[in-house]
C-alpha cells in the first residue's frame, strides 16, 4: 500500500470521531448558554413577588397596576408623598366621574377595614400591656373603648414627619368635631400629617357629614 492510501485511510477513520465530538461539544455549549440565559434573578423574582403582593392588598387588576405604575413614574410620583396610596394616584387620574367615585368607594371601604384591624390589635396590646405592666399607662383605655378611662397626659411636642391617627365615629362623638378642627389649626404650620379614621360609616356620604 502507498504512504498516500494509507493516510486517506487513517483520516477516512477518526474522521467521523472527531465530528461527532465537535457537535456533542458545540451542544454541550448553547445548552451550558441557555441554562445561564434563563436561569431566574433571585432579585428580580423576589422584587416581582413584592408587586404581586401590593398588587393584590390594594384590589388592582393587572391594567391597574399598570396604569399606576406609568403615573407613579411621572408627574403623580414626583409631586406626592410616598405614602400615596395606588387608590388614591388613580383616583386623582380618573377619566371619568363614574371612575373616580369607584375609586374613592374602594378606597374608603380599604381604609375602613384597616381601621377595624388597628383599633382591634390596639385592645389586645393594651390588655396584653396591662398585665405585664399593670400601672403603666400608654394607649387612652377611653378611646378604645375599654372599661378603664386614663387621662391624657401626653404633651410631647410633635415633630417634622409625625403621623397623627384619629378615630371616631359617625353620629357618636360630639366633642369630635372640635377637637379634629382644634388639632388641624394646632398643626397647619407644621408637617405633620393627619389620617381621619371613621367608624361605622355605610357609605361616602355618611363620612363627609
Amino acid at each position: 500500500m502507498k504512504k498516500s492510501q494509507l493516510l486517506w485511510i487513517t483520516v477516512s477513520v477518526f474522521f467521523p470521531m472527531l465530528g461527532s465530538w465537535a457537535v456533542e461539544t458545540g451542544q454541550t455549549q448553547v445548552n451550558a448558554s441557555t441554562s445561564q440565559t434563563t436561569q431566574a434573578n433571585p432579585s428580580e423574582e423576589v422584587s416581582s413577588q413584592s408587586k404581586r403582593f401590593i398588587q393584590s392588598q390594594w384590589g388592582l387588576n393587572d391594567t391597574e397596576w399598570q396604569r399606576y405604575q406609568l403615573l407613579m413614574g411621572g408627574i403623580r410620583g414626583s409631586i406626592s408623598q410616598p405614602s400615596l396610596s395606588p387608590l388614591e394616584a388613580l383616583g386623582i387620574h380618573a377619566e371619568t366621574d363614574e371612575e373616580q367615585r369607584g375609586y374613592a368607594k374602594r378606597l374608603a371601604k380599604v381604609m375602613h377595614d384597616d381601621a377595624e384591624r388597628v383599633l382591634a390589635f390596639a385592645r389586645v396590646y393594651q390588655e396584653e400591656s396591662n398585665k405585664l405592666y399593670p400601672n403603666a399607662d400608654i394607649i387612652d383605655k377611653a378611646l378604645l373603648g375599654l372599661s378603664v378611662p386614663t387621662p391624657s397626659t401626653a404633651n410631647t411636642p410633635l415633630q417634622q414627619g409625625d403621623r397623627i391617627l384619629f378615630f371616631t365615629r359617625t353620629g357618636q362623638c360630639q366633642p369630635c368635631g372640635k377637637q379634629l378642627s382644634a388639632l388641624a389649626k394646632a398643626t397647619q404650620h407644621t408637617n405633620v400629617q393627619i389620617d381621619v379614621y371613621v367608624i361605622g360609616a355605610d357609605n361616602d356620604e355618611a363620612i363627609r357629614a
